[in-house]
């Protein structure tokens, strides 16, 4: 009877996960809230209260594990697996062609040079290593080599997600290194100084500046405070799964990592020819003035 109990038990917790997470992507990721947030909290606070009775069953994937309690004491350094690079600037149309024939150079002029133009997000790079489906570890970008290890942070942001992936029941990589743009949305931006400003506390300068910020605490309280955002731009098969597709461009990946439940960028067009590439960079200049989070490029 006892052994039924717990196996009970034990999946109305899993279940309670799934839902909440579930629930937590349209809301943080999709931008759809599914349930009301009195609903979301009674779901919840059945969550804490099962796994306060039973502890054993609590894992660091659960909602309820997001924010740690103890600040650590310094961040650890982080050796990234693939460089983080840093990118180049192109100022131009003469810029972006010269780009293209480096890469027909390179690639041959058999090459079908297709392109992804995506707005350029005004924030933090992180990479993240996610094994066998669950969040193992975040860092700073750091020298591109070498970063800092701010995984107790980044769980507070409630678009990045804790497991993969997040719907169905596909398995996961089982090593996936994925690259995002930590930022603090503008409106989070504004109500952050009016609170500092009331407080006496000097102002941030900029979003950019809040966030590296905010991260770079070492009691994770404060960036939970702060209603960080997370967008993912790429990712890295490091060991594949059984379920794992084939992805041989970029615009694959994105699709890939859409599908494991992370947020991208919302403002992304996929270009065939040069001249659609710079359309839509017109275009993204347009854009950018009116999204919620700030943009350099």
């Amino acid at each position: 009877m006892a052994v039924s109990m717990t196996q009970s038990v034990e999946q109305r917790i899993e279940s309670l996960r799934r839902i909440l997470r579930q629930h937590n992507h349209a809301y943080y990721v999709l931008d759809k809230p599914s349930i009301s947030d009195g609903e979301y909290d009674k779901i919840y606070q059945e969550l804490v209260a099962l796994e306060a009775q039973h502890p054993k069953l609590i894992t660091p994937d659960s909602p309820t594990q997001r924010v740690g309690d103890a600040p650590l004491d310094h961040f650890e350094q982080v050796t990234h697996l693939n460089r983080l690079y840093s990118l180049d600037n192109a100022f131009n149309t003469n810029d972006l062609q010269a780009w293209r024939d480096r890469l027909v150079k390179q690639l041959g002029e058999e090459a079908a040079i297709e392109f992804m133009a995506e707005l350029k997000l005004d924030g933090l790079a992180i990479s993240l290593m996610y094994e066998d489906g669950l969040l193992r570890y975040g860092a700073t970008r750091g020298n591109g080599q070498v970063g800092e290890d701010i995984t107790q942070n980044l769980r507070t942001i409630r678009s990045i997600p804790l497991k993969i992936p997040v719907q169905g029941t596909a398995a996961p990589p089982k090593k996936l290194e994925v690259r995002a743009e930590a930022l603090m949305p503008i409106a989070s931006f504004l109500r952050l100084n009016e609170d500092r400003r009331k407080a006496g506390e000097p102002e941030f300068m900029n979003p950019r500046n809040a966030c590296a910020g905010s991260l770079r605490q070492l009691d994770p309280q404060v960036p939970a405070s702060r209603n960080l955002d997370a967008l993912f731009y790429t990712g890295i098969i490091i060991e594949p799964g059984p379920d794992t597709p084939t992805i041989t461009t970029h615009q694959a990946m994105l699709d890939y990592l859409a599908s494991l439940g992370f947020k991208l960028n919302p403002v992304r067009q996929h270009c065939t020819h040069l001249d659609d590439l710079e359309q839509t960079i017109a275009q993204c200049d347009t854009q950018r003035h009116s999204m919620p989070f700030n943009s350099d490029g």
